[in-house]
């Protein structure tokens, strides 16, 4: 099964004098991070990130500016983190670990986990698939940036306001999940570029290491793509004893 994979688990852990804390891990073709957010009485106290596997030598000082999450309140809706802090200056993708964690921690909830596939592009076409702890809970068909069925994503844009209407419109298992599936139809693109023929990162200021002033700073980790169409099974599977909630390291 050809195609661009993506699993994410978050784990948390919450005490009875109001300290939790919680872990969430991401690998797929381009990326592998971990996030931890601890929160006390629904506010983030302490953040730290680690960058495994990464396309820019940039991205693991990414963590740093993750701190600035420190003294929000956690919220149940994920992507509240891209309203407390500038999203541009962040790894996008510390920053959605981030917003999965303050998640379970505002939700009570003690594990999660996605799975998401992306087949390949043919004439612009692809589906996307995604299933939550097992379950099959999105299979849309996608046409350019285009959701083309099922209703009710048909007809919808994955680019701008689809993160206001899925929040808007769906419930809060079903908007988390689109805007983690919509991410990965996003970047799955990158399979169709030779990505380690660029030098550094570009100036988009879309994220920490294209911000112009580190772009040419940000070489890149030329090996760093790894292709799981048929090994998909071992993603994460080294992150599996730190996720553990009784693991203090």
């Amino acid at each position: 099964m050809q195609g661009f994979f993506r699993k994410i688990i978050i784990s948390a852990r919450h005490e009875p004098d109001g300290a939790a804390r919680a872990r969430a891990v991401l690998e797929d073709d381009f990326h592998h991070f971990r996030v931890e957010i601890m929160a006390r009485d629904g506010h983030i106290t302490g953040t730290s990130a680690e960058a495994l596997r990464f396309p820019y030598s940039t991205c693991p000082a990414a963590s740093n500016a993750l701190k600035g999450l420190i003294g929000k309140p956690i919220s149940a809706t994920a992507h509240e983190v891209y309203r407390q802090i500038d999203a541009r200056l962040q790894c996008t993708h510390m920053l959605d670990l981030a917003g999965l964690s303050s998640a379970m921690l505002a939700t009570g909830a003690t594990l999660k986990e996605y799975d998401i596939h992306v087949s390949d592009r043919t004439n612009d076409a692809y589906m996307v698939k995604l299933t939550l702890d097992g379950a099959r809970r999105l299979h849309w068909q996608v046409g350019g940036d285009t959701i083309l069925s099922p209703p009710p994503f048909s007809g919808r844009s994955l680019k701008a306001g689809f993160a206001g209407w899925v929040i808007e419109e769906l419930d809060p298992v079903m908007s988390e999940a689109a805007l983690v599936a919509r991410r990965c139809a996003m970047i799955s693109i990158g399979r169709q570029k030779n990505l380690d023929a660029t030098r550094h990162a570009a100036a988009t200021g879309h994220c920490y290491s294209q911000q112009p002033e580190r772009h040419r700073d940000a070489r890149r980790i030329v090996g760093s793509t790894l292709d799981f169409s048929h090994t998909h099974s071992a993603l994460c599977a080294t992150d599996r004893a730190w996720m553990d909630p009784a693991n203090t390291n």
